[in-house]
């Protein structure tokens, strides 16, 4: 028997679990249920770094500066995760998270069209027309815990719990109003929908952060210093207000993981997704590589180490995680694409210093992984076949990637389950309305250039 849907944002809880039951027992039937011999259960750590590139990373990693990055792929492999366009994040952490391209899953653009095809909306978890890793897994009776990834608002019930990517306090989505904004309808911060109480202390709130802390990642003199403190809102490719509110959500994803793992077990599959490379590599650019920018002062290198600097912080989040985890754990850091120089000068409110590329990283390391191995060029599409046959889950048959079997731990699966498919998530069951922050948080896309 064939599963054709699984759980959604629009099923209830009590329903969620029954419906959850009912295709675990479905699963465990599925054809193939009996090939190969039986892995180990293995947990999945999934860390996202957003717009990472090795071409930072390499030399970082020749220096000896990203130690936890470096100690993972010495115990495992790497590759080149290739995302084809369009190259927008909420677009490709879509594909990453269900398995198939735009033109399935649905979402296309960082703004979609309402269900009048009036006024856009930022795209949300219901514009998905396609089931999400975090279903795919809860519906096989496996647990999951997932912090930030984007377009994961509004919340879908799971087997665990869901922090979506609209719950990290900022001033673009302000906190003191989520009290009566939490929810409209079905439509939560988290799952569950109490977790979001739980988790407001833990929040790191950017009128908190102290100057030295960000000026530790940048070195800006004391006008960008003045005005980093005082904006309000980030301002479009202005480097110091970009940088202090990515930096208050990355720490509040940061400490809202921290307390997940430190007050529950490990789920069998835990992600955290990181924004901050992408921020820096918007409006910094310039400053990591000047000579690719004409007309930028020589000798201007004060700013040079900020890129850098922000991989490492990365690398040390990283590192905290997986010390909360079973060190037997499969871990994977990914991003969703790559960075590079767009070779224009930017200007706040014009045009950013780096651009996007197809060319993101991928590093896995865990039981059974070859160390050291170049894993060569892996599409985004084998993503989710190859974490649900690490699982010991069915692939489902309408997936276009593959498994990737170097990414396998040892003992696992030769030959993967199968299922016809995992169905369309949400399509059709949700409303399409605008997240209680809908407004706010379109002030730092329009910050970093990705909508008007």
């Amino acid at each position: 028997m064939n599963v054709r849907r699984i759980a959604t944002g629009a099923v209830r809880p009590a329903l969620l679990l029954a419906v959850i039951c009912l295709t675990a027992s479905l699963v465990a039937c599925s054809p193939g249920q009996d090939g190969g011999a039986k892995s180990e259960e293995v947990k999945i750590v999934l860390v996202g770094w957003d717009g990472a590139a090795w071409s930072v990373i390499q030399p970082m990693l020749q220096r000896g500066e990203l130690p936890v990055l470096a100690r993972l792929i010495d115990g495992g492999g790497r590759a080149v995760l290739r995302a084809d366009p369009p190259l927008y994040s909420p677009v490709v952490w879509t594909t990453l998270a269900t398995g198939f391209p735009p033109s399935e899953h649905g979402v296309t653009q960082f703004e979609m069209p309402d269900s009048t095809g009036d006024a856009p909306i930022l795209a949300a978890s219901f514009h998905r027309r396609r089931a999400a890793l975090w279903q795919m897994v809860s519906a096989g009776g496996k647990d999951v815990g997932i912090v930030g990834w984007w377009t994961s608002w509004p919340a879908e019930p799971v087997r665990g719990y869901l922090v979506s990517d609209h719950l990290a306090y900022n001033r673009w989505d302000d906190w003191a109003k989520r009290g009566n904004k939490s929810q409209a309808g079905d439509f939560y911060l988290t799952y569950p929908e109490e977790l979001s109480a739980e988790l407001e202390p833990h929040a790191v709130r950017p009128e908190e952060i102290a100057v030295e802390t960000l000026t530790a990642l940048a070195a800006f003199d004391e006008t960008e210093r003045r005005e980093m403190m005082e904006a309000e809102r980030p301002v479009k490719f202005h480097a110091p207000s970009v940088l202090r509110f990515g930096y208050a959500t990355d720490a509040s994803n940061q400490s809202f993981a921290r307390h997940l793992l430190e007050s529950r077990e490990q789920p069998d599959l835990f992600s955290i997704t990181y924004i901050l490379s992408d921020v820096a590599g918007h409006v910094f650019w310039h400053h990591y590589e000047p000579e690719l920018y004409p007309g930028a002062e020589p000798g201007e290198d004060r700013l040079r180490d900020a890129i850098p600097n922000v991989y490492s912080l990365l690398d040390d989040w990283t590192g905290e995680i997986l010390d909360r985890v079973d060190p037997d754990s499969l871990v994977i850091v990914l991003s969703d694409h790559g960075m590079g120089a767009k070779r224009m000068l930017p200007r706040p409110g014009i045009n950013p210093a780096g651009d996007h590329t197809p060319e993101g990283i991928f590093v896995v390391s865990g039981p059974g992984i070859p160390a050291g191995a170049d894993l060569g060029v892996i599409s985004q599409l084998d993503l989710v076949p190859t974490l649900l046959a690490a699982l010991d889950l069915p692939v489902a048959e309408d997936m276009p990637g593959r498994v990737v079997p170097t990414v396998l731990p040892a003992g696992a699966f030769e030959e993967p389950r199968w299922i016809a498919t995992y169905g369309r998530g949400g399509e059709g069951l949700l409303p399409d309305e605008p997240s209680p922050a809908d407004e706010d948080y379109k002030a730092r896309l329009k910050s970093l250039g990705y909508i008007q």
